[in-house]
């Protein structure tokens, strides 16, 4: 199993995270699917909106190395597609996942792009870079080139970030509950 046991989720995770993402909760969706080795990431029509969002804001980044190499045309086109039709699931392949990320980070800031949002795709983009250069010199044989080898280049990066310093691909949020006992979100 490529994750660590988990023993509850706050209402963020377990329903808002899906039904209202956020663009750092998009990119932990990549995170997490790429982290496991899938071979593409799975978005609903709510998070295929804020992808699309994001992608469209800034005409400028059709221009962009990373789009002008591998073309995203087509993928807004089944962005925009699963957010008309409500589908439940998208798949997006791995490499477009990776160009994705790719065109994001060369995005200008924007108003509807948080410090968090931010520096959890800072943390993506230089965790994919260490999953594809082993700076750690990982070796192949106890670790091979799955999960196991991502996970323990997480545990020895040199530059811990907010989901390697979370011991895994799990970016929760830690909740406490309040003298009512309600949940007190505090990422």
């Amino acid at each position: 199993m490529p994750y660590e046991q988990m023993g509850w989720l706050c209402w963020h995770c377990l329903v808002e995270r899906r039904q209202q993402p956020r663009r750092r909760d998009v990119l932990l969706r990549v995170f997490h699917a790429l982290f496991a080795g899938l071979e593409g990431v799975g978005l609903n029509a709510h998070e295929c909106a804020v992808t699309l969002e994001w992608l469209t804001e800034d005409p400028a980044l059709e221009g962009s190395k990373p789009w002008t190499a591998d073309p995203l045309d087509n993928t807004l086109v089944r962005l925009r597609t699963s957010v008309a039709d409500q589908r439940q699931t998208t798949w997006l392949s791995a490499q477009t996942a990776h160009t994705i990320v790719a065109v994001l980070q060369e995005a200008p800031a924007s108003p509807a792009t948080t410090a968090q949002d931010a520096h959890t795709l800072a943390a993506l983009v230089q965790h994919l870079a260490e999953w594809a250069t082993n700076p750690a010199a990982v070796p192949s044989s106890p670790y091979g080139t799955g999960w196991r080898y991502r996970r323990q280049l997480l545990s020895l990066t040199c530059h811990p970030t907010v989901l390697s310093r979370q011991g895994g691909p799990f970016h929760l949020f830690q909740c406490r509950v309040s003298a009512t006992g309600q949940l007190v979100e505090t990422d």
